[in-house]
């Protein structure tokens, strides 16, 4: 069963009429049949997701995306931070992009990926040792780590990119 949270602001409720009006702030929780696929869209609130067993594209405007578990395919924010910590990764392959936040991706020792990304002013960081290819700097880089695998993209406009082992 897969779990996914979306918090704080999925739903907002304002009463007017008094002097300072009062914010109702709600948090969802939703558990899908196993390999379901998974859609989440928020504006101004954190996804929070685990356990997953099917397809998944997440999509915030300032909001945080934080994952364990299985790997997303797709995370897209803007004006928030991503925190993957992997269990397995999707065949397919993984890309995720933030405007203004940090990536970091957990992954375990032994696993396979083709890694690339690019900040605009931002620096990358790896715990695993990666063979390069291509250019390398602080704003792009591209290596294999272990035998390679599935490609995971990772790209963001300003902020940090960390590679960090689980």
């Amino acid at each position: 069963m897969m779990i996914a949270r979306a918090a704080p602001a999925a739903a907002t409720a304002t009463a007017a009429g008094y002097r300072d009006p009062l914010d109702v702030e709600m948090a969802y929780e939703v558990r899908l049949p196993e390999g379901a696929a998974l859609q989440v869209a928020t504006v101004d609130g954190d996804v929070h997701v685990s356990d997953l067993t099917g397809k998944a594209t997440i999509t915030t405007v300032d909001g945080d995306v934080i994952v364990s578990g299985r790997a997303p395919e797709s995370i897209s924010t803007v004006d928030g931070e991503i925190d993957v910590t992997m269990d397995e990764m999707p065949k397919a392959g993984m890309h995720y992009r933030t405007v203004d936040g940090a990536i970091t991706v957990r992954v375990p020792s032994g696993v396979g990926l083709d890694v690339s990304g690019s900040s605009v002013d931002g620096t990358f960081s790896s715990d695993f040792p990666l063979t390069t290819s291509g250019k390398w700097g602080p704003r792009q880089f591209r290596g294999t780590l272990g035998d390679g695998g599935p490609a995971l993209r990772l790209s963001t406009v300003d902020g940090a990119i960390r590679l960090q082992k689980r």
